[in-house]
């Protein structure tokens, strides 16, 4: 086979794969944290789902640390927290 049969081969797979993906909706960035919180321990798993009391301005991985207290809004240099829709 020729590599030009056989890239048009692999084209032809990876379109047949795209049409057959589900589109969940997903944002690369959710598939991302989903992978992240899936490959941790279950202390780091912890952390991570306590970080939400900052509203999503923090994410920390260290259970020892977030532990102890809470975790405080912590927004970017240059911008302010605001509810979504309030």
């Amino acid at each position: 086979m020729t590599d030009v049969a056989k890239w048009n081969k692999m084209e032809k797979e990876v379109i047949e794969e795209e049409k057959n993906e589900k589109d969940d909706g997903d944002t690369g960035m959710t598939k991302a944290m989903q992978a992240l919180y899936a490959s941790c321990d279950a202390d780091a798993q912890r952390a991570m789902m306590k970080s939400y009391e900052s509203g999503g301005t923090v994410l920390n991985m260290n259970w020892e640390e977030v532990s102890k207290k809470k975790v405080e809004m912590s927004p970017p240099d240059g911008m302010e927290f605001k509810k979504y829709g309030r």
